[in-house]
């Protein structure tokens, strides 16, 4: 891809970046950025949000999953 096609494929992103309404997780984005002290070009705010997203829904299910009540944690071996 050449350079002008890549800028003007960035100025389409960013445009639909600006043009997208605010999600319940930008809050938690922005937040969590700001607490580690981290910039996070809005370009970024989707695939953040997009793998957050994902990182919420597995830690449900593991959650969510129940053991029985006599289940013992695995063994710790050291050397």
């Amino acid at each position: 891809m050449t350079r002008p096609k890549m800028a003007r494929a960035a100025r389409r992103v960013r445009k639909a970046v600006a043009k997208a309404k605010p999600d319940p997780l930008d809050g938690l984005i922005t937040a969590g950025a700001k607490a580690l002290e981290l910039s996070i070009d809005k370009i970024w705010i989707p695939a953040v949000r997009t793998h957050l997203r994902v990182t919420l829904a597995h830690g449900a299910k593991v959650a969510g999953f129940t053991l029985p009540d006599g289940t013992e944690p695995a063994p710790v071996f050291k050397a």
